[in-house]
Order: structure tokens, then sequence, then C-alpha cells
């Protein structure tokens, strides 16, 4: 898209039915020549920014923009001020997000300024993004991997983002990793490595229970809570954010594609991931009424969708480090393999990865897995 000379201006949406129904705008707009583009429904994308709706909003303060040139909605951007997020000085990190911009770099600049300037106000002297809102939800900015279309929950970004946000004075914070694996055999090597951490010890890997999804997720929390902490950009899961998960993936959630693994019935570990229903949307275009909606609940619950992604992969801190425990993970993996060859899933996609995660990226790369996505974390100081 070529510049043009139009004026640039940007408003906060609030509460506003047109505003809304203008950041919803913006993405279409953005990605409108981009094959690969999965339009995602309106409604979870209201839930999205709602704060009657997304419990994120109620631990942390967040406004929405929308840049307009020429009166037409071209770009889009959120801030976020999370008092929980903090550098090593102590002093809060505040976050952007929704980086959605046609290559304008006026709009881009426009955009980013409003964020630093809103999160300034606030106190915030440093800025990481994109969070859609937060490190727990979509994010990242992808950079490498744009020929194939992204898996479900994770953005996809227009080649000139990235730069057009360097080019506002942002630079790398991390990169996230996207693997895929194909349903193979995984080496024996990995199994036998496996079988010899797991020597005397009552090891069982079973399926999360579909049918007690707020029991289980809670176990998913406390084990994510437990075992992340640790991490680059943690932030904990709270039961309000656990319990919105669940009411918004509970119609896709499937038996036996999530994986809880366990020591003398102790759970530790856990694996969960999602029938990639991306596949099945994208050719809706965004439309979803009472037909396609039908289509979409059939592909489900018929195993229609051949591929799928991991969202969380990992155990808890007392057997973080060891070689039992990347022998529960590798268990996981096995049992995952084992679903693919059954339903005939053409790859699984792990993501996403932190690069500086050398156990998991190990892992991952010893099992046949490809790296094929990377999506970036900006940073700026305000």
């Amino acid at each position: 898209m070529s510049v043009n000379p139009e004026i640039v201006h940007i408003r906060a949406i609030g509460d506003d039915p047109q505003g809304i129904a203008d950041w919803l705008r913006v993405p279409k707009l953005v990605h409108a020549d981009d094959p690969l583009h999965v339009i995602q429904p309106d409604k979870q994308e209201r839930h999205r920014i709602s704060r009657a709706h997304n419990p994120y909003l109620a631990i942390a303060e967040a406004a929405f923009f929308v840049c307009y040139r020429d009166g037409v909605p071209v770009g889009r951007i959120s801030a976020q001020y999370d008092p929980r997020l903090k550098a090593d000085d102590g002093e809060v990190i505040g976050q952007f997000g929704f980086a959605d911009f046609i290559q304008d770099q006026r709009v881009a600049d426009a955009l980013v300024a409003q964020a630093r300037s809103w999160l300034r106000e606030r106190g915030a002297r440093q800025m990481r993004g994109p969070f859609n809102l937060s490190i727990n939800q979509e994010c990242g900015c992808l950079v490498e991997g744009f020929e194939t279309a992204s898996a479900i929950m994770m953005p996809r970004s227009r080649p000139w983002t990235g730069p057009m946000l360097e080019r506002c004075g942002l630079s790398k914070a991390m990169d996230l990793l996207a693997y895929r694996v194909v349903p193979q055999e995984l080496p024996d090597r990995l199994l036998e490595i496996a079988s010899r951490a797991e020597a005397g010890g009552a090891i069982n890997v079973r399926p999360v229970d579909t049918k007690n999804l707020a029991t289980e997720f809670e176990l998913l929390g406390r084990i994510f809570n437990d075992g992340w902490q640790a991490n680059w950009g943690f932030l904990p899961f709270t039961k309000a954010e656990l319990d919105f998960f669940v009411r918004e993936l509970k119609p896709i959630i499937r038996p036996d594609y999530g994986f809880f693994v366990e020591i003398e019935g102790r759970p530790v570990g856990v694996m969960m991931a999602l029938p990639n229903i991306n596949e099945t949307i994208a050719p809706f275009r965004g439309k979803f009424g009472l037909i396609n909606t039908i289509k979409l609940g059939w592909s489900v619950y018929r195993e229609k969708t051949k591929t799928a992604r991991v969202l969380i992969l990992g155990i808890g801190r007392e057997y973080q480090g060891g070689g039992l425990g990347a022998a529960l993970v590798v268990r996981m993996l096995d049992k995952l393999i084992a679903r693919m060859k059954r339903y005939n899933l053409a790859w699984v996609e792990f993501s996403w990865v932190l690069e500086e995660n050398g156990p998991a990226v190990a892992v991952l790369e010893a099992s046949g897995a490809k790296a094929v996505k990377r999506y970036r974390i900006y940073h700026a100081s305000q």
C-alpha cells in the first residue's frame, strides 16, 4: 500500500459501538490481500476487549486505540498496565498489543506514540509487546514463517509489521518459536532415556477429563503457576482467567487432546492441545451465521480437523532440570503422537516456546519437531 498525504489521527474507542466496530474492521483491512489470514468471529474478538467478559481486564488497566487516515480506520493498538509485571528494579513494565496497521509508517508511529504516552502517564518507564492482552493469551509479532497460516490462538502479522515497529524505536526483547511435529515414532534413544529415568517410579499418563473441565483447568493452573514462575515474562493464571478459558474453549476441547502425567497418583505435568479450527473456519471469511456455526460444530464433533496446537506443555519445578523431568515430557509426547496416528493428524504445533528454553527446545528437536515460525516480543524504554 502506498503512503498518501491524508490526515492521520488517533481515537480511544472506549465503549463506543462505532469505535468497537472500527477496531474489528482494522485487521480485515490490513489483511485484505493476505490469503492465509483467518478471520475470527466478531463475537469472540469483542469478548477479548470487554471488561464484562475478559477477566484479565479486572487485573490490568487497558486502553484501545484506532488510527484513522482520512476518516478510514487503518490501524489499531492496545496499551495495558499490569502492576504484577515488573523489571528487576521493581519498575512496572507497560505492555502493548494488537499492533495491526497498514504499510504507512506515520500510522505505526502515531499508534506506538499513543501507547507509550498512555503508559508513561501511569508511571511505566518501559514498554513490551505485542501481548493480546497478556503473555498468557495471544502474543508476539510474526517475523518468520509467513508462508503458512497460523494455528489456533496464534497471531498473524504482515511482513512489514516488525520492521515498522523497529523504526518506531522498538527492539527485540525475546523470540517465541512455533514447532511442528508430524506423526512419526519417537526416536528409540528418547524412549530408552525415558525408561531409564522412570525406573522404580510409578508414572502414569492420563487424558484430561473433558466432563470436569473446571476442575481440570484448576489443576492445570496450579502446575503452570508452579512450573513456569521462573520463565521470562511470567504472569500467573488467576482462577477467573482459567474459568474464562473453560467457557471459551469448552465447545472445541476434545477427549485425548490433553494429558496429565502423574507420579504415584500426584499430577506433576500437563499437556493441553486444541484442534486447529482455523483450518475449518478459514473458508468462512468471517461469516459465522447458522450454517457455518453448524459446520464448525460438526467438524469438531466428527474429528474432521487434521492439525492441532499444543498450548501448554510442562512440569512442576520439583522435576525440572533432571532426567526424570525430560522423561515425563517424553511420555506425554509419545501419547500425543499415538493420538495423531489414530486420528490421522498431519501435524501438531507446539507454540509457543521461549527461544532461551534450552531443555524444551532440545526435547522437541530430538523428537523430530521443526521450528516453522518465529514470533518477536519488542521492548522500548519510555
